[in-house]
């Protein structure tokens, strides 16, 4: 940034910096990524890095079963799908986690990853930081039981996991009331999205304005769940901008519009990953 300093000014001074134009909301840059579109076979050009950061990073961690670490990857939008827009790993250490955080490339997501599920007490059981639970054989509590959460925190002095619930709630739990979702689920999550959704925010409140998106507040029960089955676990939760001529007339147009799209999408990823399959096969 340059300063124009007035002749005659007495030095030091304080400056203020103005950006001209002055900004507007036109000029925000929000994303989003896609929690459903999970890649059941991931390409060579996905795989590869992962491999390459696991094997590293089994030598930092000796204690760490890799397999331990569940690694999926996802569609997470149209824009720039050749690249990985960013990465969420589950777990969380402190007590006001929501249960999982955002990292920035495949390296530093797994360093995360492989950092939680290292056992850091022989009082923790068979779980590991991250790791999504269900509850069971609780007595006090019987609501609770088979209700799905995220391991955050061991706690040695009351030998508890702090367990982010499904609903957002928190809980203290004994290892013994504590099981594994799955046998494939044995530690952290870390899910890879491959591009993203873009706008600005006037773009943004316009799609909300014509009732085209529905608004509400993320939980851990948009991980612990089936990619499959996350849109359907936002039914009752969704919030959506009252419905007006504008909307209606907008959501018939766009509805052939948005198939069109996906379509179009799907043919371009498939042929991103047979070409970049090719070039790996020619290394």
């Amino acid at each position: 940034q340059r300063a124009l300093v007035e002749p005659g000014a007495v030095l030091p001074l304080d400056v203020t910096l103005l950006k001209e134009p002055a900004p507007d909301c036109g000029e925000d840059h929000i994303t989003a990524v896609n929690l459903t579109r999970i890649v059941p076979q991931p390409s060579l050009r996905m795989a590869r890095p992962v491999e390459a950061a696991k094997e590293a990073l089994a030598q930092r961690f000796p204690q760490v079963d890799p397999s331990r670490v569940r690694v999926q990857h996802y569609r997470g939008g149209p824009c720039g799908s050749g690249e990985v827009a960013c990465c969420i790993v589950t777990g969380g250490g402190s007590a006001g986690s929501s249960g999982w955080s955002v990292a920035e490339g495949i390296v530093a997501a797994l360093e995360l990853a492989f950092s939680r599920a290292t056992p850091r007490s022989t009082e923790q059981g068979e779980f590991v930081c991250g790791q999504p639970v269900r509850l069971a054989g609780l007595v006090a509590r019987p609501d609770l039981n088979d209700a799905l959460g995220i391991a955050l925190r061991f706690d040695e002095s009351s030998r508890r996991w702090l367990v982010r619930l499904a609903d957002g709630d928190g809980k203290a739990l004994k290892p013994e009331n504590l099981r594994p979702l799955s046998e494939a689920q044995r530690g952290p999550d870390v899910l890879i999205f491959w591009g993203d959704a873009q706008w600005s925010r006037t773009q943004l409140l316009g799609e909300l304005a014509r009732g085209h998106w529905g608004l509400c507040r993320a939980s851990a029960a948009d991980l612990v769940a089936e990619p499959a089955t996350r849109r359907d676990g936002l039914e009752g939760r969704l919030v959506y901008a009252p419905k007006t001529e504008m909307s209606e007339a907008f959501l018939t147009a766009a509805a052939a519009q948005m198939q069109a799209e996906r379509e179009r999408r799907a043919r371009e990823e498939a042929e991103v990953d047979a070409d970049a399959d090719a070039d790996a096969d020619a290394d």
